[in-house]
Order: structure tokens, then sequence, then C-alpha cells
């Protein structure tokens, strides 16, 4: 009978881990979803950061910005780790979009408070970015 509740308890609490981790993941992918309906529905408004980018190249950069950010939320929700983040950004850097993207947006990323999020998506970037030869800004 004690052996019958220990494991009922030890259910229980994989359960609720399961249970937590399944519930981050709906929040990040909720928030995912939100993020790039805004950027796709928003994207002339106000970001300097597109002035001087054709149609075709704000949609590029919003979308890869969406990825990145995806990726970022993930990690900081603890559904991937920094392992995981760094092989995601090593793939993503290795296409023409990737690399122009980092390029474009690494200050902005590196702008976030030290202790933010967005500080560890700029130092593994920043790493896999050096690897394939890319400028990377001190």
């Amino acid at each position: 009978m004690a052996a019958h509740t220990v494991l009922s308890a030890r259910n229980r609490e994989r359960q609720r881990v399961q249970d937590a981790r399944d519930s981050k993941r709906a929040r990040v992918q909720t928030a995912a979803g939100h993020h790039l309906s805004l950027l796709m529905n928003c994207a002339d408004y106000g970001s300097k950061l597109l002035e001087g980018t054709t149609p075709e190249e704000k949609k590029t950069l919003v979308q890869c910005n969406a990825w990145v950010s995806y990726w970022a939320h993930q990690h900081a929700a603890g559904l991937i780790s920094e392992e995981h983040l760094r092989t995601q950004l090593a793939d993503f850097l290795d296409g023409p979009s990737g690399m122009d993207y980092w390029e474009w947006a690494r200050e902005a990323w590196a702008k976030a408070p030290v202790e933010h999020y967005f500080q560890i998506v700029r130092r593994v970037g920043d790493e896999a970015a050096h690897e394939r030869g890319l400028r990377v800004a001190a």
C-alpha cells in the first residue's frame, strides 16, 4: 500500500511538471503568434530600424525578427536549452536572410538591459556570427 502511495505521488508530481511545461509552451506559442501578427500588421508603425528598406526587405526582416524572438521566448521560458538556442541561431545565420537580419538588428538586441533575456540571444548570436566570419560590433 505504501509503495502504491509513493508511486501515485510521483505520478502526480510528474503530471504537475508536464502540465507546467505544456502551459509555458502554450504561452510562448500564443505570445509568438501575437508578436508576429502585430509585426506583420504594423510593419510601417514607427520603427526607425525599418526606414530605408523596401517592402520585400521589410517583410523578410520582420519574419526573421519573429523567429529570433520566438526562440528567445522559448529559451526564457525554459523550453529550449542554450545549446538548442545556439543550434537554431547557427542554422539561421547560415542563410543570407539570417546574416542580413543579424547585421541589421544586432545593435537593437544589444540595447536590452543587462539582465534581460535578449542579452543571452545577443551573446549566442554573436558567437555564431563570429564563427561564420560576420562582423560583430563591440
